[in-house]
This record gives structure tokens, sequence and C-alpha cells, in this order.
């Protein structure tokens, strides 16, 4: 199950079974974004047969008396259907920020994850396993705090402090709640396995992913104005992968598959500035706030197909060979608001000012500056691209123990829409290309004690994809998802393992990276330098 988004995992270490790193570019089996590599985590499964257990585990925080709790059992039911149940509730305790305004203690987290799994022998063939993951967590309160010599003059507070001056009631004005975060995610996959009596297997993986986020963040130096920024992002995914795998002990060995998803995310970004309950603002009876937002939606569907072959040439010399082909389309819109709002005095009413009869008439401003910050500028845009991404390994088994490999791949990372670009003109980066060669050995020794892998890679990069700082058309400077020309990435990596006793591993690893850039245009100087071509 492909998981891109960071907030699609509340707790990824959560009942563990295996943990895998495959370094380097990984196309062929795993498709787009694997360019420099993939990390495989298997969570804990019980089939039919296993005994039953129970875990439990617990822990206290003593400073700010914060707590966790962590139950995992399974077992057999019947003859053909194992249970899996994992359960972990955290408390942090009392938070470390003082909210002088409200005089309660902030950042406070509260979080409940659970699993389910139910792996289901069918027949002799036939195998399911269905997974249900859940987790919600709360924050109250932010980290925000204003400091410096703005903070000092208007408060007399313009230390980092871990204080804080702010009426929640402001916040909720712009946001759709308070100062903290609501983190809630859900996962669910069905995997079935069909053994053909010739020992091909049919494996179809269908999953669904839901995940909501909402951050508000506020501070300020006075307890009558604020500054509010909150982040909401919903983000739903559904996929389904059915691949073909031949027996491994046969001269030619294969394995063939198609890959389907469908996902949308939805960003919606609010701002809030103003003093909307200080009487006098700007000179007259007219308190007033000024509120940015931005939404954005990009709409992805992705469809792939793989073959990977294995030519066993001799016993220990092999070729591995094979290809994705992947096609891919986004449709993007957005949408920009920029408003002052009228406060009604006294009783905390806002009203867009573009929403009245006839724009009030503030002194210095006017109406006409308020019409024209008021807009909701819209642009849109979609995108296809499609991208062959191959790969061949050579590998020879020195020895039972010893194998030496070379590989040479090409892989792609998606290109897309940056959701906080202000303009279209910004919006849209390109696919990310990746052409790698690899030589690695790997050994075994002193009678399996022992392992060293050494690995020696040379990466070149087209249209290196990166957040990166550029000048809109009014000249100021935005942060954008940008493409460098070009770059390079080489260097080595060697890791030794060796079990001392039978109670003490030893380890070590040495890695030596040089990466630079070989064509940038636009890319970011320092401040006071021009932009290089």
């Amino acid at each position: 199950v492909y998981m891109p988004r960071s907030r699609q995992y509340r707790s990824p270490f959560f009942d563990i079974q295996q943990v895998e790193v495959l370094r380097g570019p990984q196309a062929v089996l795993f498709g787009l974004n694997a360019t420099a590599g993939t990390i495989l985590i298997n969570t804990g499964t019980t089939r039919a047969g296993d005994e039953a257990f129970l875990t439990l585990r617990g822990g206290y925080e003593f400073e700010y008396e914060g707590y966790n709790v962590e139950a995992v059992t399974g077992g057999t039911l019947g003859e053909s259907l194992g249970a899996r149940l994992a359960v972990r509730y955290n408390d942090t305790g009392d938070g470390f920020f003082e909210n002088e305004f409200t005089g309660e203690d902030e950042t406070s987290t509260e979080e409940t994850l659970f699993r389910v799994s139910l792996s289901w022998d069918a027949s002799e063939k036939l195998n399911f396993l269905f997974k249900y993951y859940n987790a919600d967590a709360d924050m109250t309160g932010n980290m925000g705090e204003a400091f410096g010599s703005t903070a000092d003059l208007l408060s007399g507070d313009g230390e980092l402090d871990w204080k804080r001056n702010t009426d929640p009631a402001l916040t909720q004005i712009f946001n759709d709640g308070p100062a903290g975060f609501d983190h809630d995610v859900e996962n669910l996959s069905l995997r079935g396995d069909y053994n053909f009596e010739s020992g091909h297997v049919l494996t179809g993986i269908f999953s669904y992913s839901e995940a909501d986020f909402l951050q508000v963040v506020n501070t300020a130096e006075l307890p009558g104005e604020f500054f509010s920024n909150s982040l909401l992002e919903e983000y739903e995914q559904t996929a389904l992968e059915i691949r073909l795998a031949s027996p491994i002990d046969r001269k030619l060995s294969y394995i063939a598959g198609i890959y389907a998803e469908d996902n949308e995310l939805f960003n919606d970004i609010k701002t809030g500035l103003g003093r909307p309950f200080l009487s006098g603002a700007l000179g007259t009876d007219f308190p007033f706030a000024v509120e940015t937002r931005s939404t954005g939606k990009v709409d992805t569907e992705r469809l792939s197909a793989f073959l990977q072959l294995t030519w066993n040439i001799t016993d220990s010399f092999r070729l591995i060979g094979g290809a994705r082909y992947s096609e891919e389309d986004k449709d993007y819109d957005r949408e920009r608001l920029n408003c002052p709002i009228y406060a009604a005095p006294g009783n905390g009413t806002f009203t867009y000012i573009s929403d009245l009869p006839d724009f009030p008439v503030v002194p210095t401003l006017g109406p006409v500056l308020f019409g024209a910050l008021c807009g909701t500028p819209s642009f849109g845009d979609d995108r296809s691209s499609d991208n062959l991404m191959p790969e061949l390994i050579a590998q020879w088994d020195i020895s039972a123990s010893s194998v030496t490999y070379l590989k040479a791949a090409e892989s792609n990372k998606s290109g897309g829409f940056a959701m906080g670009a202000p303009a279209q003109s910004l919006s849209e980066y390109d696919d990310e290309s990746a052409t790698t060669i690899e030589l690695g050995w790997k050994t075994r020794f002193w009678d399996g004690r022992g392992e060293l892998n050494l690995a020696i890679f040379h990466t070149e990069y087209e249209d290196l994809q990166l957040n990166a700082f550029v000048n809109d058309e009014t000249g100021i400077p935005r942060g954008v998802v940008s493409n460098a020309g070009k770059s390079t990435s080489e260097g080595f990596e060697a890791e030794l393992n060796v079990a001392v006793t039978e109670w003490m591993t030893l380890g070590g690893s040495l890695g030596y990276l040089d990466a630079e850039y070989d064509d940038f245009k636009n890319g970011p100087c320092y401040a006071g330098e021009p932009t290089l071509d």
C-alpha cells in the first residue's frame, strides 16, 4: 500500500513486525517516487494456527505527568481464522506553554490508535488478509509566541519564555477551531493470494486511506489583537494492485502486474490579522481585521503496468531486468481571498466588506482601497505525464555467502502543482528523473556471524524537485516547488555487523556523498546577489 503523505501516518512504528530499507531506485516494483529508495513497514499479523498471546506496555513521564499504555493480543479463531488487535493510548500530560490570558497550560496532546487484522485461510490455495487502522490525536494550544523588539514595546515581554497572551475566542473568528491540531487517520487494506498448482501466485491488494488534519496557530502581543493561521488538509486515496508471480526456482522467473490509484488532496489555508475589539483603530471607532484565505484541490489518477524477469543463466550468475510504464493525470483548482472584514463595534459580529451594500468610509483609507483589497482570484490547470522506467541488474554469486552485483536503472518522481504558489505561473512543477549506476558487494563471514555490505553509486538527476523562493510578478519572493535543471549525486556506503557473542552485536557504517547542482536556472542566491541563469 503506497502512502505518499506524511499525515497518513500517525504512528508508523505501531505494532511493527519488520522494517525493510531498499536503497537506490525501486521503480519497477514500487512505481513512481522511488528515485532514492523505498521503506517497507510490515505491521504485525497473526495467522491461523498461531498461539494466543497478550503483550502489555506502559510508561509514565514525571515532569508533566504524561503516560501511555499499549496492548497487543492475537490468536487463532477456529481452524482457518487468525485475529490480532493492537491498541495504544497516549497523554502527554500538562502542556509546557503558559497562556497568561486564560491562566492555563497549553500544548497537551492526547492520541488513540488501534489496528485490527484478520487472516482467513478460505481454502488450501486461497488466503485473505484484512487490516484496518484508525488514529485520532488532539493537541490544545500551540507553540507560537510573540517575541522581539515589537513584542517588547507593546507588551513588555519580548523574551522567549514559553508564555503567551492570547484570547482563544479571537482565533475562532476566522478558523475552524481553537488553537492546536486535530489529526484523524483511517487506513484499510484487503489482500488476497491464490496459489496455483504450478507454483504461481496471483495477488490482489485493495486499499483505502483517508487523513484529515487541522492545525490552528495564533499569537498576540496584546489581549485585544491577534494573528492567527490555520491549515486544513484532507486527503483521500483508493488503490488497487494485481500481480502474478512465477516460482523463483526456474530458468526464467517473473513478476508482472498492474496498479491503479485515485487520490484527492484538499488544502484550506486561512490567515487573520487585526484588532477587532479595540475601539479607535485607525483613528476611528471602526474595528477591523484582514483575512487571507487560499484553497486548493488536486485530483490525481495514476495507472501503471510492470514486468520483472529473472534469467538464471547459470546456478551462480543471473540477469534481472524489467520496466514499469506509468501514466498520470492531475487536475488543479485554486482560489485566493484577500479581504478586510468589518467588525460591528461592541458585539464582535463580522461581515466581509464586499458583502455590505455600501463600503463604509474609513478615514485615510476610503472605500476604494477596501474594494481593491477584497477579491477572489481563481485559477486552475491540468497536466498529464507518462514515464517508462527500466532497470537491469547483473548478479554473481561468488560463493554461498558472497554476492556482487551491477545495477543500472531509471526512475521518476511525479510532477504536480504547489498548493502555496501565489500565481498560476508559479504553481506547476515537472516530473523529476534519475539515472543511477550502482556496484555492490555483500558477504557473510565467521560462520555467518558477520556481514559486510559495500556499494558505490552515481546518480544524475534531471529537473530535480526542491523548495525554492522565486519572485512573483510583483517582485515579492514566494516559496514554491521548482525544478533544478541538472544535478549529480555520487558516493559510497559501507556497513559492517558482527555478532560478537550470543547476546551482543556490534555494528558500524560509513557513507560518503558528493552532490552538486550542474545546472539550476532561477536558483536562490544569497541576499543582495542577482539570480543567475
